[in-house]
């Protein structure tokens, strides 16, 4: 289906008039080629989400219909500090179904895309046979 490369995001912030920019950049291959994408998002995961579907949408047109219904984080390990793990969970639907992806990280944006591919994953059709 495809298979994500790599990935950047960069927040620059006013923290004196509190107002930030982030932008997301990602690189996916898929049948049709490698596909690089950049986007900007109200945070992290907005940017990533964004231009993940820039990447994807051209190739894969039915990914329009999957919509993020619910994003949470969790910290998995309390006594880390700022190094825990956390938990991402992304619900997702295309209108007629409902699905649910969870991944770990110490890094909250790693875990966040990666929620999201899997979403992404889960929205293909199911190949019979």
């Amino acid at each position: 289906m495809f298979e994500a490369l790599s990935f950047e995001v960069g927040v620059k912030g006013n923290l004196i008039s509190n107002y930030s920019e982030t932008e997301a950049k990602i690189r996916v291959r898929t049948p049709q080629g490698v596909r690089y994408e950049v986007a900007e998002g109200k945070g992290p995961v907005n940017a990533l989400d964004k231009a993940l579907r820039k990447a994807l949408l051209p190739v894969y047109p039915f990914l329009k219909e999957v919509k993020v219904i619910d994003y949470q984080v969790f910290i998995s390990n309390r006594k880390g500090g700022t190094e825990s793990v956390v938990s991402v969970v992304v619900v997702s639907s295309n209108g007629e179904n409902r699905w649910t992806t969870q991944r770990e990280s110490a890094n909250i944006i790693e875990a966040s895309l990666w929620a999201l591919i899997d979403s992404f994953v889960q929205a293909f059709p199911k190949q019979t046979g």
